[in-house]
């Protein structure tokens, strides 16, 4: 069920598998930093049209740590994407300027500082670098060192490297389609892509 290896014989160094990896090792090293520090503030992730229209919506309560705001400013939510290429900011800057004490007390400052503009449109890039737990990092590193390298020696190291942000945007943008207002960060990315075109080799 795990896959710890191959068989598969490649004729060159996988430079950009291995260059993903330690990004990815070396961005979760940096997280674990900060994973120790509790939250003592939330924001409140809330539907963009409900905040135009000055009424509840859908929302979601987020704590306020070192490591929670990395992931909610790196990690790709689908609601500040789909609001930011339709040209609406209330989601944006709801969450930039408030933020909730234990108590269920609004606080109009210091919310969490996110990415701006077009930069917005970069969280799927920067998701694929962000993990939720070790689990989660293992898994991927995994199946990217057993699978990555074969698909890299068939593709060569440009195309491979195209093809890694190309699919990390693919797979965002099936999960907004289908979760349009998910108030959730997108963190992470799947191999199920990469192993089908290793298989195929």
């Amino acid at each position: 069920m795990i896959p710890i290896g191959d068989s598969q014989w490649r004729s060159s160094t996988p430079h950009v598998t291995r260059t993903l990896i330690i990004i990815n090792a070396r961005v979760w090293l940096f997280m674990l930093l900060m994973l120790n520090r509790q939250p003592t503030h939330f924001v409140v992730l809330a539907d963009t049209a409900a905040l135009e229209a000055n009424r509840s919506g859908p929302s979601q309560l987020y704590p306020i740590s070192e490591f929670s705001e990395f992931t909610l400013r790196f990690g790709s939510v689908p609601e500040l994407v789909t609001a930011q290429m339709a040209g609406r900011s209330a989601t944006h800057d709801f969450i930039e300027g408030n933020r909730v004490t234990r108590d269920g007390q609004f606080v109009e400052s210091g919310g969490v500082e996110l990415l701006n503009g077009l930069f917005l449109l970069l969280t799927p890039l920067t998701a694929m670098f962000i993990h939720g737990g070790w689990l989660h990092v293992i898994g991927n590193l995994l199946f990217l060192w057993v699978f990555g390298d074969n698909v890299e020696d068939r593709m060569g190291h440009a195309r491979f490297a195209i093809f890694y942000v190309a699919t990390g945007y693919i797979a965002a943008a099936a999960h907004i389609y289908l979760g349009g207002g998910d108030l959730v960060p997108m963190i992470g990315r799947s191999w199920v892509l990469t192993s089908y075109f290793s298989r195929a080799r």
